[in-house]
């Protein structure tokens, strides 16, 4: 049998480290993530109203205050959110990283993300 050394693990880096600054911290680090999250632009988000007259900043605010660090937005049959949200999020400090998709319907009506 071989012993080992073990290190201690260095936890996160807080989160009010502002977006693209060095790395401060040895090794790799545990991201909170949601991949699949719709805006005011999918047809299913909220009520009529949130979709007709969407705070952007808002809907970035909420998912950086949740303690996301990316966000993959998949509205259904359009990317009309994306421009939108990376406008808000150059406006949000902390604000988690947009990963843009499209949650797409098929004419069989299977959706693919």
């Amino acid at each position: 049998m071989s012993s080992r050394t073990v290190t201690e693990q260095q936890p996160n880096p807080p989160r009010e480290q502002p977006a693209g600054s060095e790395w401060n911290w040895p090794g790799a680090r545990w991201w909170r993530v949601d991949l699949h999250a719709h805006s005011p632009a999918s047809h299913d988000f909220g009520s009529e109203t949130d979709r007709g007259d969407p705070d952007w900043v808002a809907w970035i605010t909420a998912a950086r205050d949740a303690g996301l660090d990316a966000v993959a937005v998949s509205d259904h049959n359009t990317a009309a959110g994306t421009a939108p949200l990376q406008d808000a999020a150059s406006r949000v400090e902390n604000s988690p990283v947009l990963f843009p998709g499209v949650e797409v319907t098929a004419s069989d009506g299977v959706r693919w993300r």
